[in-house]
Parts: C-alpha cells; sequence; structure tokens
C-alpha cells in the first residue's frame, strides 16, 4: 500500500467502471442500481492498518470495532468521484458491508463525513444467519 501500487489499482479499476458506466443508460423507472462494498472500495481503511505499523498492537475485533466507531476511514476519491457521476446519471446507489447493523450509525456517520450520501439502502451483515438451502436451519 506504501510502494504506491495499491493507489494505482484503485485508480485502474476506477477508470474500468467508468468506461463501463458510461454506456449504461438508466430506464427512468429507478430500478437500475449499482451496489458498492464499502471497505476499502468506498472507504479506505489504510489508517487503521498503518495504525498497528506504527503501535506494534495486534489486530483484534475490539479493535476493529473501536475503529468502525471513530467514524474516520476516508474516502478513497476516485470512488467518490465515481459514485457522485453514477448518481448524477440517475442510478440508484447501494451499499454494501460486512460490517456488523450494530454499527450502522458509525458507518452512516463515516460514509456522510467523507462525502457520500444520497444512497438508496445500505446493507448490513445481520447476526441472524439465514441458510437459503434450508430455511429451517
Amino acid at each position: 500500500m506504501r510502494s504506491g501500487q495499491y493507489e494505482n489499482d484503485v485508480k485502474e479499476t476506477i477508470r474500468a467502471a467508468e468506461s463501463y458506466w458510461s454506456s449504461v443508460i438508466p430506464n427512468a423507472d429507478g430500478f437500475d442500481a449499482v451496489l458498492m462494498e464499502i471497505d476499502e472500495t468506498a472507504l479506505s481503511n489504510v489508517p487503521y492498518y498503518n495504525s498497528f505499523q506504527l503501535r506494534s498492537q495486534l489486530h483484534s475485533e475490539t479493535a476493529w470495532n473501536h475503529w468502525i466507531e471513530q467514524a474516520e476511514a476516508p474516502a478513497l476519491t476516485d470512488t467518490l468521484k465515481l459514485y457522485q457521476k453514477l448518481q448524477t446519471n440517475g442510478l440508484a446507489l447501494i451499499f454494501l458491508t460486512r460490517r456488523h447493523e450494530n454499527q450502522q450509525s458509525s458507518t452512516v456517520k463515516n460514509l456522510l463525513l467523507a462525502g457520500y450520501s444520497g444512497w438508496k439502502m445500505l446493507i448490513m451483515r445481520s447476526a441472524v444467519r439465514v441458510c437459503m438451502e434450508n430455511p429451517l436451519f
């Protein structure tokens, strides 16, 4: 990540996405949507990971949850620009994340502070697990 390769990979991925989405004309029915992951797509957790290298602290679920609660993950700038472009083009934007539902308020706060607004839905990880093959289990 520090070598610049991560940033180059993000930029190349966004360029490919922009190329694709520039050819898509959404229907006026409002059902055309883009699903976007939060962590390492919309928001960068590089500051979180860098903190472990600086403090010799180990990654843990507690440390990760604390990071989420701080709501300080910065936007990936190129992703934010793409997000705004897609929104302007009339596409509904839906966020998807492995973050738990109990982190919803801090996640929403972080997205707003990073410049993301106007999404249609936020899908988060539930404490309830559903098995689609056999819904009774």
